[in-house]
This record gives structure tokens, sequence and C-alpha cells, in this order.
């Protein structure tokens, strides 16, 4: 709880509390919009809402793409990092990045700066999906099931996850 009061959760909200015990195990967000989530450690699956599903299942490949959209928060003086897999809950840090359900991975290497180690960086990262959901499947399935894998000496320190959620671009 001492790494979440220096990201900025001093009062820890059962929300909070409850997805870092639960991690590794899926998690319903549905079309999840606000909210603090975090990834510490262990891979975390979440249920999510396809953008306008009905939109969505009859895409021509010019025209829209969807977009997985997460906002994070994290300590700027530490490296955090996490794989993206979709519809493998299964997936953890020996999941090879060739297999067909990995979308991508974030990446924040720390720049070597005087400073307080409490500092805060907030960044959102966004993952074209489309193609992959296609391959997979799940054009006809309303919600996704996307894995975070966090990865790296760092993966220990908390990431927040403030608000994930898929879009249409």
């Amino acid at each position: 709880m001492q790494l979440l009061a220096m990201i900025g959760i001093n009062s820890c909200p059962a929300l909070v509390r409850e997805c870092v015990v639960r991690a590794n195990e899926l998690v319903d967000v549905g079309n999840f919009a606000e909210g603090q989530l975090v990834l510490q450690g262990l891979p975390f699956t979440f249920n999510l809402m396809r953008a306008d599903s009905a939109a969505s299942q009859h895409l021509d490949d010019d025209e829209l793409e969807e977009i997985l959209s997460i906002k994070l928060k994290f300590l700027r003086r530490k490296a955090s990092a996490f794989r993206v897999f979709v519809n493998m809950p299964d997936a953890n840090i020996q999941t090879p990045v060739t297999c067909n359900e990995f979308a991508g991975l974030y990446f924040h290497e720390p720049r070597r700066v005087n400073g307080p180690d409490t500092e805060i960086q907030e960044t959102t990262v966004r993952l074209g999906i489309g193609d992959i959901i296609k391959e997979l499947g799940l054009s006809d399935q309303s919600n996704v099931l996307i894995t975070l894998v966090p990865f790296g000496a760092d993966r220990m320190y908390p990431i927040v996850i403030e608000k994930i959620r898929m879009e249409l671009e």
C-alpha cells in the first residue's frame, strides 16, 4: 500500500483493494470508464466491452480501426512495462510475443534525472487490435478479453490503470 500512496492513492478504494488481491484472475469491467485498477507484478485480465459493438462487427478493412486505449499513472523514475494479449487469459511472463494473441507492449524507460522518487507520470497507451480480433474469429463478440502481463526488473512497482476502453477510429 505504501507504493500505491506514492502514486497518489492514499485512501485505498474497495475496487483497488479487490483488484490487487484478484491479480491473475478475470475482472469484468464492462465498459470501464473511471476508477483505479492496479497492475503490479502479476498478469491481469479484463473482460472489456467493444466500442459500439454493432458497428464494429460490420467494419470493412478500409474503414474504422478498433483501438484499445489504456490511461496509466506510474512512478516516473522506475521502469514500467507490460505486454498486451487478446483473448488469452492464461498469458504470463513466459508467453511468447510471436503468438497470434499478442497485440503489443508498453515500455517506459526512466531518465536519469535528479528529483524525488515519487514523481508521477501519466500517459495513454493506444493499440490497434481490430486485425487481431478478426484473425482470432472474435468479430461477432460484444466483449473481448484483454490480458496485461507486466515484465522487467521493476514489474513489482504499481501501474495504476485509470481508464481502459475500446474506441473506433
